[in-house]
């Protein structure tokens, strides 16, 4: 049974004994003092964001994601891969193979991989032998014209042999249920039972590049202004206690999740009354929501309450929401805007392209329809996607422990950095000027879509 390590989440994204696996402990890693490093990342149509790393030497682009967990780089061999092709397997003597094959699944599609160990450079960071996936057969239409060679897991270290091990006591509670009926096990849940047991030890024995890198702490930001870069802040500072910074528990057992309640516009709440659970995703391109709530804000918008003219925002309310306990606050771009291009079909279904009021340049809704609802066990799950990352610098926080992570969050200035001003309600006004009221174009073939959309990825907050 070939199933993906999920993220991630939504997706995400992303995810021995094998002989020649090597164990947990003997990646050799090459950091000194982690200290702090601020790597810009390059824009695709505000859809897509990647950085520069160095894998066996090779150079190449990747995307990083806090929605999913291990590194995924397209071999130049590989089929359905299109402009994402670029690493040359076993080129240089750092590469090292593995003995395992997976498919990994996304929202935007899958991919056929096997695992080895290669060098990987970022700035001045250096992990040799560190374990990845290199794929050489993918469906995923998005791979035609990619901005990026590799999706770089940056969710928190663990999730595979979690999500591995969760999966086994499932199958392994169907076979007593068997057994307590006096039944014969099915030889399909004893293979089902193997593989799985394999899957654990695989993920048992491989370091996410955060643990290789010596990175418990890191920052993203993404620029307010259409095509400006975004930047991913290595070994970053918390600035816990300071008036500006907001500290949001991390809610997630495996993934970056936050609780989330009164998802609401212009003082009204159109859903997560009760609670919802969102993750924060810095590779998912808008935010994302299951279909009871899409509709419920379609609703809610189609009222006749506002002034629906895509051509000033202005006529549009804030988005405001409770993330971890603190308000936060975003713009009518966020959420609203055009949507224009051709959709690939693994995005069909999740985008829709019906127009919210009459004017002459009406809307769209910039969500993402995640379809039936998924409890994450606090509520919905919602994706908290790239528009996050431009009004809030965001500091991912791995603490002591599972029990112990954080997001710090503080309003982004116009340079991507945190601001640094006591009252966050100040901020807010100061910044509305036209850009939180100009819509933003979205290309719908550059859309990337969470891990967990894909059939068969289950919800593990």
């Amino acid at each position: 049974m070939h199933r993906m390590l999920v993220r991630s989440g939504l997706i995400l994204c992303l995810i021995a004994s094998a002989a020649g696996l090597r164990s947990r402990g003997s990646s050799e890693v090459d950091v000194g003092q982690p200290t702090p490093y601020r790597q810009k990342l390059g824009n695709q149509q505000d859809m897509q964001y990647f950085g520069q790393l160095s894998l066996g030497k090779q150079s190449m682009k990747g995307i990083f994601d806090t929605g999913s967990f291990e590194l995924l780089v397209f071999t130049r061999e590989c089929k359905g891969c299109g402009t994402a092709r670029a690493y040359e397997v076993g080129k240089y003597p750092t590469f090292k193979p593995g003995s395992s094959h997976q498919v990994h699944a996304y929202g935007s599609g899958q991919c056929e991989a096997n695992d080895g160990f290669e060098e990987v450079q970022i700035g001045g960071m250096t992990a040799k032998q560190q374990p990845f996936w290199f794929a050489d057969d993918c469906t995923m239409p998005l791979l035609e014209e990619a901005s990026f060679n590799a999706i770089i897991g940056i969710g928190p270290p663990g999730q595979p042999a979690f999500t591995a091990r969760e999966a086994l006591d499932e199958l392994k509670e169907t076979e007593k249920s068997y057994r307590r009926r006096h039944q014969a096990v099915p030889p399909s849940l004893k293979q089902q039972i193997a593989e799985e047991k394999k899957t654990l030890k695989v993920a048992r024995g491989k370091k996410a590049l955060l643990e290789s890198f010596g990175t418990t702490t890191f920052s993203v930001c993404l620029g307010r202004q259409p095509d400006s870069p975004g930047f991913l802040i290595w070994n970053d500072k918390t600035r816990k206690g300071q008036p500006h910074v907001m500290q949001i528990p991390v809610a997630g057992k495996i993934t970056w999740g936050v609780t989330l309640k009164d998802w609401s516009f212009g003082g009204s709440t159109a859903a997560c009354a009760d609670g919802c659970g969102a993750v924060v995703d810095s590779g998912t391109s808008l935010f994302a929501v299951p279909t009871p709530i899409y509709n419920a804000i379609w609703t809610h918008f189609s009222s006749g309450r506002y002034q629906l003219d895509c051509s000033d925002l202005r006529g549009f309310p804030d988005l405001v929401m409770t993330v971890g306990g603190k308000t936060l606050r975003f713009p009518p771009y966020t959420y609203v805007g055009e949507l224009y291009g051709q959709m690939n079909k693994e995005a069909e279904g999740f985008l829709s392209m019906n127009r919210l009021g009459h004017r002459s340049k009406a809307c769209h809704l910039l969500l993402i329809d995640l379809g039936p609802t998924r409890d994450t066990g606090l509520g919905p799950m919602l994706i908290l996607g790239m528009p996050f990352f431009r009004e809030y610098y965001t500091t991912f926080d791995l603490g002591s422990g599972r029990d112990d992570r954080s997001i710090f969050v503080s309003t982004a200035n116009e340079d991507c950095d945190p601001e640094a001003v006591g009252d966050v309600s100040t901020v807010v006004d100061r910044l509305a000027s036209s850009l939180r009221f100009k819509p933003r174009s979205v290309n719908v073939s550059q859309v990337r879509v969470p891990e967990w959309l894909k059939p068969g990825n289950g919800v593990r907050f």
